[in-house]
């Protein structure tokens, strides 16, 4: 069976990218980087093949992963997974928020 499109937002990319650049700068290599970006894409696979996966948020549509200390926030449909926020754990849970499509 094929897996959903995976789409990433524009914030949430946004945050990929600080979190790994993060990693690398405070590691001196991108070793961890890379593979931590690996882990969330094979999950993501996961989620395309089998989006009601995630556990249900207090939002109707959102659905949260967790992986490692991220939770990766999604809405899906029959065609599309979208990645609304990649949240970092350590974070205050207050402060979460999450674009929506």
């Amino acid at each position: 069976m094929a897996g959903r499109k995976i789409v990433w937002t524009t914030h949430a990319e946004s945050e990929l990218f600080k979190i790994l650049d993060f990693f690398t700068e405070r590691n001196g290599s991108n070793k961890y980087s890379r593979k931590l970006f690996k882990r969330l894409k094979g999950n993501l696979k996961i989620i395309s093949r089998n989006p009601e996966i995630g556990i249900q948020t207090k939002e109707p549509l959102v659905r949260g992963l967790i992986v490692d200390q991220f939770i990766i926030f999604y809405q899906f449909d029959n065609q599309q997974v979208v990645v609304l926020k990649l949240w970092n754990c350590s974070q205050d849970p207050d402060k979460i928020g999450y674009e929506r499509r």
